[in-house]
């Protein structure tokens, strides 16, 4: 049964990835007005080298009201560069924007500097995670705020301005930089804050949070978050697995299929129409 595994990621590494895919029969193609692309990293234990990378992306179908209609998932193991994981999904995005050429195409992701290079490229609109946003003002209010009261109320009124107000992360980059410009803070406590005001300094025009949900269109990576563990983590961090990076990848292609809509089935078809040979050694 293993080699039957391995032959079949073989087909999907070596054909599958080269082919193109129908979306599915019953998604309503005239509903769909944007496209959401992320993609995310998640460690795996390699046999060589430790902890590696391997990586997630998502492509999002939304409709009008910024419902999912349908993702495609994409996945490979951890590499240098991430050229052949970047290449996929330029080849799955490109065959998205051809089905849908008025759609708009936002990038959503957390702040990891390497996938905006990508996402800058190939998306029209780019988002930060308001999740990850929301972690970062946590832990400035663990050092602004006094106690766990006044931290809620801080930190529940920082983000309701982020996401109902244009001006909301300018605001708080600016109330950040009084703060410590007036209080005279430990090391320490100083370290957490200017942390927090650089990462707002640095990604605050990708906070247009209130455009976005006017817009309908997402703020969070939720599906990208959710594809790394149901993508990569719940069958590569299994306990004592160790993984070569050719093995990693088949078994991705496998998982990328099969979550996919459709895209499992429209595989097979297309090994039933041109014939590919599987080798088995049954005996062994």
């Amino acid at each position: 049964m293993q080699r039957v595994s391995d032959a079949v990621g073989l087909l999907l590494t070596t054909k599958g990835e080269r082919w193109q895919y129908a979306l599915p029969n019953d998604l309503d193609k005239g509903s769909v007005k944007a496209i959401s692309v992320g993609l995310d990293g998640t460690c795996v234990l390699a046999i060589e080298g430790g902890y590696k990378q391997a990586m997630a992306g998502t492509i999002s179908l939304l409709n009008r009201d910024g419902d999912r209609l349908h993702t495609i998932y994409v996945g490979s193991a951890p590499e240098s560069g991430k050229r052949t994981f970047l290449g996929k999904m330029r080849k799955e995005l490109s065959a998205v924007i051809k089905e849908f050429p008025k759609a708009t195409i936002v990038g959503v992701a957390d702040g990891a500097r390497d996938n905006w290079e990508f996402l800058n490229e190939v998306t029209d609109r780019q988002i930060i995670d308001f999740f990850h946003v929301a972690e970062h003002l946590n832990e400035a209010a663990e050092v602004v705020c006094s106690n766990d009261a006044e931290k809620e109320a801080w930190l529940s009124g920082r983000c309701h301005d982020l996401k109902h107000k244009p001006k909301g992360a300018g605001a708080i980059v600016v109330e950040l930089k009084d703060y410590l410009a007036e209080k005279r803070l430990r090391t320490t406590d100083r370290e957490i804050v200017q942390k927090t005001l650089t990462y707002f300094e640095n990604n605050r025009h990708m906070m247009t949070y209130p455009s976005a949900l006017n817009d309908n269109l997402p703020i969070g990576s939720g599906v990208t978050e959710a594809a790394c563990k149901t993508l990569v983590k719940q069958r590569l961090s299994g306990a004592g697995m160790r993984w070569t990076s050719r093995g990693a990848h088949i078994v991705l292609q496998l998982r990328a299929a099969a979550l996919t809509k459709d895209r499992w089935n429209a595989f097979w078809r297309k090994i039933s129409l041109y014939g590919m040979k599987i080798e088995v050694d049954c005996a062994a």
